[in-house]
């Protein structure tokens, strides 16, 4: 258990490293993906950037979309997504 919590705080770490560096940046929202799909996937899940998919279908502008570890994403839907904001 003391090297998975480990694991998550320098997962935690580098996020709040790399969003900080991205906020002081004044970079666009999109930028702020990577460190959350990176932190995500510390928890055995699969994260994939869909910011760029505008399908024009209510609720299908999501920013990453979370799948269990190991699941086929295009046959499998998502069980859950993330909104990126920048504030």
């Amino acid at each position: 258990m003391a090297q998975f919590e480990q694991t998550i705080r320098n997962a935690l770490k580098k996020y709040c490293e790399e969003v900080n560096k991205y906020y002081k940046a004044g970079n666009i929202e999109s930028s702020f993906n990577k460190p959350v799909i990176d932190l995500i996937q510390t928890f055995v899940c699969t994260a994939h950037d869909f910011s760029g998919e505008r399908s024009g279908t209510t609720g299908e502008n999501i920013d990453i979309k979370l799948w269990h570890e190991n699941e086929d994403i295009n046959t499998i839907p998502p069980f859950g997504a993330i909104e990126v904001k920048k504030s």
